[in-house]
């Protein structure tokens, strides 16, 4: 007897109802395009003959009087964290061979296996990536790893007055502007620091939308009247920034110029740290900002600020967006995002300056 006439019903098709994140809004969200109807009837039928034993797994477990002993390992964060992190990891060092750079999780895991949990205790007999192998060293010594002709090399590619730019973006379900797709980043805000020499003092612009009407046009605008047309742009993770000019570009075809030459003239401050030619113990194996900047220019944390990532300023902005909040509150939260993204790039002028000092680079 097939799982739904056990159950006491009889399904004729079985239809899974998802967002098309190929629609494209023009006016008033339109459902019968906005949804894709999917008919799972032959896959959800394949898969009826293995109901039984899963709910039969399912009340085993039930029944147990302590936890299940499951393994820790990529399904914990993958494809979400796991609401029971905290109770199974509770024997993993903050900063753990879990931590190893791109490691697959076969090499952690027999790490783990033989009690090896902290980077500094990888044995010499395990064999490491070339960025592994760093990691450990620089954990190990205490000391930073630091490739001054290398960083020296990278730094004659971007050319003054140098523009560090960071967006701030929301990935709504639903478009709340046209020419928007499901999902698709919209840049709400962006600072820029400009400097014209090295270790010249940097000047400040920032924009951030009103929340009431799309934020693209004026972005658009502070773009075009901020970023010259000489000099490098300077951004943390480029790709990112890059791909938001394009997508700018490409929905406002008459600023596609400004907006394409900014593109390209884009610099990658994250590289010199992705590439491994500078590696510090504080960094614990990311190259993120968030990791990198705290550990070179002390003071210049996150923690404590009141938007202190990316997930926190959209989830703010949309809060702007709902306009619900009472004015005193929504200053507040505008406030503090530009002091979110202020963060960003002028951390990215101090880290540069790192790096320029590093290499010698006057």
């Amino acid at each position: 007897m097939s799982a739904d006439a056990a159950a006491g019903v009889r399904l004729g098709k079985c239809f899974v109802m998802h967002v098309n994140n190929q629609y494209v809004r023009r006016g008033e969200i339109d459902p019968a395009r906005f949804f894709i109807l999917a008919d799972v009837t032959r896959e959800a039928t394949a898969l009826q003959q293995e109901i039984p034993d899963r709910v039969s797994r399912m009340r085993r477990i039930l029944a147990l009087g302590r936890a299940p002993g499951i393994p820790i390992g990529p399904h914990c964060s993958a494809p979400y964290d796991c609401e029971f992190i905290d109770h199974c990891w509770k024997h993993i060092p903050e900063y753990s061979v879990f931590d190893l750079v791109r490691a697959r999780h076969e090499k952690v895991a027999a790490l783990a296996d033989r009690g090896i949990l902290h980077v500094r205790d990888v044995p010499e007999d395990v064999p490491l990536t070339e960025a592994q192998a760093l990691q450990v060293a620089v954990e190990r010594s205490g000391r930073p790893h630091i490739d001054r002709e290398g960083i020296a090399r990278i730094l004659r590619v971007p050319r003054h007055p140098l523009h560090f730019l960071d967006f701030e973006t929301i990935g709504a379900a639903i478009p709340p502007y046209d020419g928007l797709r499901p999902f698709q980043q919209l840049p709400f805000q962006a600072s820029i620091h400009v400097q014209n020499g090295n270790g010249a003092k940097a000047e400040h612009l920032e924009y951030l939308g009103d929340a009431r009407t799309d934020p693209r046009p004026g972005l658009v605008a502070f773009l075009a009247e901020s970023i010259g047309s000489h000099g490098s742009v300077v951004a943390y993770n480029a790709p990112f920034e890059g791909t938001r000019l394009s997508e700018l570009a490409e929905a406002y075809p008459r600023h596609a110029k400004p907006l394409l030459s900014i593109r390209d003239r884009l610099w990658d401050l994250a590289g010199p740290f992705r590439m491994g030619l500078y590696v510090h113990p504080g960094f614990r194996g990311s190259w993120s900002i968030k990791a990198v900047l705290p550990a070179l220019v002390p003071g210049m944390a996150y923690d404590g600020m009141p938007i202190s990532d990316g997930g926190e300023a959209s989830a703010a902005y949309l809060s702007l967006m709902e306009g619900h909040l009472p004015p005193a509150e929504a200053r507040r939260i505008a406030r503090a995002l530009k002091d979110y993204c202020r963060r960003d790039t002028l951390g990215m002028v101090k880290l540069l300056g790192v790096l320029q000092r590093a290499a010698g680079v006057r």
